[in-house]
């Protein structure tokens, strides 16, 4: 068991995101961390992190009629991640989501109290008219992309637009020739994360010391699962 963090002071290189990234880590405001554990709904859970290499991958079926739909109904634009008043307003309705203590704010949530990021951040937008219903915000290095957050509108919750902003995430890290998409980690016992395995089997989980396995692995992977230890 054990839990380390590094906050960087200035702007962090895109392929020193990238090494972190390799190894595990995951940003949380504006440091970055990895753990084996996580606390959430008043239970401890084990973290397993997990990515998906892009060479070659391509959307199974139901997912790429998930985006040709939406692609129709909605606009979509991807830039530079800035923190405003109709961003704020989606993350207070996804604070009612979730147990527990969440940050007061979204600009708390992605920058910890700083005024700027140290990462080089972009959101995708979902648009209905001239109106925001969805946002996706995402980390850029030289080689790999790092999922970060999803809001969205819940009237609008049988478009999946959670799901969509991830995919559209994916998209784009395969345009700009990323080897990687990180879409952050899964729990040992709680499905409440799964939803990022609907991108296929080919994606993997970190074993350790830099090493990922292909996700099927994980099921019988038992001497990994016993090392993450989960006694409080």
């Amino acid at each position: 068991m054990f839990f380390q963090e590094y906050y960087p002071k200035s702007l962090i290189d895109p392929e020193l995101l990238d090494d972190y990234l390799e190894r595990g880590w995951f940003r949380s405001g504006n440091m970055l961390y990895r753990s084996t554990i996580t606390f959430f709904q008043d239970e401890i859970y084990a973290v397993v992190r997990t990515r998906l290499p892009l060479r070659g991958f391509h959307f199974k079926k139901r997912l790429r009629k998930m985006l040709h739909r939406n692609n129709r109904l909605f606009e979509v634009r991807i830039v530079k991640s800035v923190i405003d008043e109709d961003k704020e307003q989606l993350y207070r309705q996804h604070q009612n989501r979730f147990d527990g203590y969440v940050p007061r704010t979204l600009k708390e949530y992605l920058l910890e109290g700083s005024e700027e990021s140290v990462f080089d951040s972009y959101e995708v937008q979902i648009y209905d008219g001239g109106k925001l219903i969805g946002v996706s915000f995402f980390d850029m290095g030289t080689e790999g992309t790092a999922s970060i957050l999803g809001l969205y509108d819940q009237t609008y919750s049988k478009y999946s637009l959670g799901i969509y902003t991830m995919l559209k995430e994916v998209e784009y890290s395969q345009q700009t020739g990323r080897k990687y998409f990180y879409p952050g980690y899964i729990l040992i016992g709680n499905s409440r994360f799964d939803y990022k395995l609907r991108l296929g089997d080919t994606m993997e989980y970190y074993r350790n010391k830099g090493v990922w396995r292909p996700i099927p692995e994980l099921k019988d992977d038992q001497v990994f699962l016993d090392s993450l230890n989960v006694e409080p």
